[in-house]
Parts: structure tokens; C-alpha cells; sequence
């Protein structure tokens, strides 16, 4: 049998390992917390971006604003385009569509191939219909004008840049459906452009004919 010293001695070695387990215990169950909280916020914060995510419709809109404010304008006062279909085409009526279509503008409009080399005038810009695939039955088509511009910083510096773009990823079935389209919204936003133009033009002409009229009026 222990003796009361024995049993006091041995009480106090059992109290002082428990309290020294429950010392070395508690950091790593308060660290355990914090990191429920972690793993957490990545799930809240995939919410709010889930959340915060453009519509459909918000980014049809984006996309209709970009084409006005920052290529509608490019297209105003062109005189003459050249057009092309570069790279591979495994679609024989593409340059068929976009011929049909580039007709319906009030400019000279030529096809590429038929250009000379070093023939710019009045071609103020260049037209481009690239197919690329994209699957195997799916297709980007990519429609771009390019054309000579200026640095704002500097405008003796003279480079060739895009001002008007579009693309879509379509099926192959209706490639020419799409790319038809594309040059139709083309056409649209260079009459709209211009037409704005043409009629500022033939106000101030029925207002000069007008002082005119009044003047013979008045001398007769």
C-alpha cells in the first residue's frame, strides 16, 4: 500500500500533467478555429462574385456602347475600303456574302486581290473576315477594319490599328448566316455615321437656298 505521502505525490504528478496537456492542447484548438473561418470565405467570396456577374443583357449593352462610342466614329468620312477573307476558308459562298453585302455602301468598295501593290487611294481602310476553328463543329468568325491613325501624344507617329471589330463563335452550319450579319452591322453603323453628317449638310443647304430666295423676292 502507498503511504499518504506516496498517494499526495503522485496526485500532484496526475494535476500537473493535465494541466500541462491541456496548455500544449489549447493553442492548436484555438488555431483550429480561425481556420473554419478561412475555408469559409472562399465559399462567400465565389457567392458574391457569382453574384456580382454581368447578365446577359449587361453584356449586350457593354458591347453596344463600346461599338458606339469607340468604333462608330472611325468609320466617318470613309472613302473607300478593300476587303479579304486572309487564311484558310473551307467555306466556298463566304466571299460571296460579304461581297453582297459590302455593295449596299455609298463607297468604292474592292476586293483585295484585285489591288495593286502600293494602290491605296481611295482605300482609307481594310476589311477582314477570318475564320478560325474553334471545335470540331464550331467556328469564331472575326470581323475587322483596319485602318492609318495617329497618336494623340504624338501625331507625327503614323500606325496601322484596329478601329472596328466583331467576332461570334457559331456553328459551322451557320458561318455565313453570322458573317452576313456582321457586315450588315457594318454597313448599318457607317450609314448612321455618315448619314448624320450628310444631313447637317442638307440643312445648311435649304437654309442658304432659303436666304436666297428671300434676297430675289426682295429685289424683284
Amino acid at each position: 500500500m502507498l503511504t499518504s505521502r506516496a498517494k499526495k505525490s503522485g496526485l500532484v504528478f496526475a494535476l500537473s500533467s493535465l494541466a500541462l496537456c491541456s496548455y500544449l492542447c489549447a493553442p492548436a484548438f484555438a488555431q483550429a478555429e480561425p481556420v473554419e473561418e478561412n475555408e469559409a470565405a472562399p465559399a462567400a467570396d465565389s457567392d458574391a462574385g457569382a453574384k456580382s456577374s454581368p447578365s446577359f443583357e449587361e453584356m449586350r449593352e457593354h458591347r453596344q456602347r463600346l461599338r458606339q462610342d469607340l468604333m462608330m466614329p472611325s468609320l466617318k468620312g470613309l472613302r473607300g475600303i478593300s476587303y479579304g477573307i486572309p487564311g484558310h476558308n473551307p467555306f466556298p459562298e463566304l466571299d460571296k456574302v460579304v461581297a453582297t453585302r459590302l455593295k449596299q455602301l455609298p463607297i468604292k468598295v474592292h476586293n483585295i486581290k484585285d489591288c495593286q501593290s502600293g494602290d491605296t487611294k481611295p482605300v482609307d481602310g481594310v476589311l477582314q473576315l477570318k475564320v478560325l476553328a474553334a471545335g470540331s463543329n464550331l467556328t469564331l468568325v472575326e470581323l475587322t477594319l483596319t485602318q492609318w491613325s495617329q497618336l494623340s501624344r504624338d501625331p507625327n507617329i503614323h500606325t496601322r490599328t484596329i478601329t472596328y471589330a466583331d467576332q461570334a463563335i457559331t456553328h459551322n452550319a451557320t458561318v455565313n448566316d453570322v458573317a452576313g450579319k456582321m457586315v450588315n452591322q457594318f454597313v448599318l453603323d457607317y450609314l448612321k455615321v455618315n448619314s448624320a453628317g450628310d444631313e447637317k449638310k442638307s440643312e445648311k443647304t435649304e437654309k442658304s437656298e432659303k436666304k436666297a430666295s428671300r434676297k430675289a423676292s426682295k429685289k424683284g
